[in-house]
């Protein structure tokens, strides 16, 4: 892992995460790519959850994941849209989750470069 690249990524506060796992870099870097790599199905779910409680569930795990490798920003805004989701405010989280997936993929290309 080269963590100079990670450095250049913006809006990724890994030095933020490593705390959270006691400085262990194996175990984050472990996380790290399986966010990257389970990306695609993460997004699936999200996107054939549609409306209701199965929704609710897979955005709010999708924020925990952005937040566990130290996209906090991201996670804000999935954070909104989970707000929204138990509202029931579907319109919003279908304009919005696009977004948030667009901007996450931006990312996560640049995080693939470290690896």
């Amino acid at each position: 892992m080269d963590y100079s690249k990670l450095d250049a990524v913006e809006g990724l506060d890994y030095n933020k995460s490593l705390k959270a796992l006691s400085g262990l870099k194996p175990l984050y870097e472990k996380v790290l790519k399986l966010f990257v790599n389970s990306f695609s199905e993460n997004v699936d779910k999200l996107n054939n959850a549609v409306d209701g409680e199965p929704f609710t569930i897979e955005i709010h795990s999708f924020k925990s994941s952005l937040r566990n490798i130290g996209l906090f920003d991201l996670g804000d805004i999935a954070q909104e849209i989970e707000i929204h989701s138990k509202q029931n405010d579907y319109d919003y989280c279908k304009q919005e989750t696009p977004k948030l997936i667009s901007s996450t993929k931006a990312v996560i290309e640049k995080i693939q470069e470290a690896f």
